[in-house]
């Protein structure tokens, strides 16, 4: 008694007919492979998840060692020879300063632009590529650039490479581990290109080298230090010329030889003033400090940043990884295939 025949040869002949009904189911067994093929991805995954983001790490670890090697190879020969850390604070400080002993800032700042503009032409090489390195000392003369590291040296990309090289072994055969393909067992997989790691370079030590300086002229530039280096310039000039005003207003004039002793303990007061002032520039901002500032920024931001270079083995680690958080809430409802 239990006869549904009609019902299926209406179903046959009336609605599997109907384009509509076709296309419909299509869609959903599309969408029903789709989310199996998915679920079944992200089990792989989650397989491998570990050494994965072990690999992740040991990429990260390896490009912040890297850009460390090549940082200290920017300490030692990649600043511009030609546009000193001291030029450059000087002229940060010269800004920053007001009065007498901020005159003397602004003027050495000048004398150190235009001595390394004469190492720059006397330096070996070709006459017209010491014309070049005098017009770009000129040039930053009005417009200076914050570490005159426009180039980062062969050494520092080298030095980033053979830090990469080291510990890519490791790293390759742990991918493959993770299924991925034996062509990442090739260096050239890994780095990323060099005129890119030359940009990301040359950005992160400009950036960290010019807080550092910003830094250290701020310190030197408080308007207690201020005001304790020009009092004794300014005290001189305020009463040799509250002297000369009332001798003047009194009907008696001055011989020449006060305003020669007036003038020469003024330079003096003013010089001895500056030369304190130096000794206390190498002592709080010298180059040595302000690099070694530069360094320890670099390495602090290295530590917090993702991986540095962006290889694209790093970018396909990262979104085979990216797959897996989906996987927590769709297991509950896995259609059958």
């Amino acid at each position: 008694d239990y006869d549904q025949f009609d019902d299926l040869h209406r179903m046959i002949f009336s609605s599997f007919t109907q384009g509509g009904f076709v296309v419909d189911r299509r869609v959903e067994n599309a969408e029903a492979l789709k989310r199996y093929v998915g679920l079944e991805t992200v089990d792989q995954v989650e397989a491998v998840r570990e050494k994965l983001s072990a690999a992740r790490d040991a990429i990260r670890e390896a490009e912040t060692i890297g850009l460390s090697e090549a940082v200290s190879a920017l300490r030692r020969d990649g600043l511009n020879p030609f546009y000193s850390i001291n030029a450059l604070l000087y002229q940060k400080l010269a800004g920053r300063w007001m009065g007498p002993v901020g005159w003397l800032i602004a003027i050495w700042a000048r004398l150190l632009i235009f001595a390394a503009g004469m190492m720059a032409a006397v330096r070996y090489g070709s006459p017209f590529r010491r014309f070049l390195d005098t017009a770009r000392t000129l040039k930053h003369f009005k417009d200076p650039s914050p570490s005159g590291l426009d180039e980062p040296s062969d050494t520092a990309l080298r030095n980033y490479r053979l830090a990469v090289l080291q510990r890519w072994p490791d790293i390759a055969e742990t991918l493959i581990a993770c299924r991925f393909d034996a062509s990442v067992r090739k260096i050239e997989e890994a780095l990323p290109d060099g005129s890119t790691l030359n940009r990301e370079l040359s950005a992160i030590w400009r950036s960290s080298l010019d807080q550092a300086v910003e830094k250290a002229s701020r310190k030197l530039s408080g308007w207690l230090m201020q005001m304790l280096f020009n009092l004794p310039t300014v005290g001189i000039l305020v009463h040799a010329g509250w002297t000369t005003a009332r001798e003047y207003f009194s009907g008696h004039y001055l011989p020449s030889n006060y305003f020669v002793h007036a003038g020469l303990t003024i330079i003096i007061a003013l010089f001895l003033s500056f030369f304190i002032f130096q000794t206390i520039v190498r002592l709080i901002g010298g180059a040595d400090r302000i690099t070694h500032d530069a360094v320890e920024r670099v390495k602090r931001r290295a530590e917090r940043l993702q991986p540095l270079t962006q290889s694209p083995v790093a970018r396909q680690v990262e979104t085979v990884l990216g797959l897996v958080p989906a996987s927590s809430e769709s297991q509950r409802n896995r259609p059958n295939p």
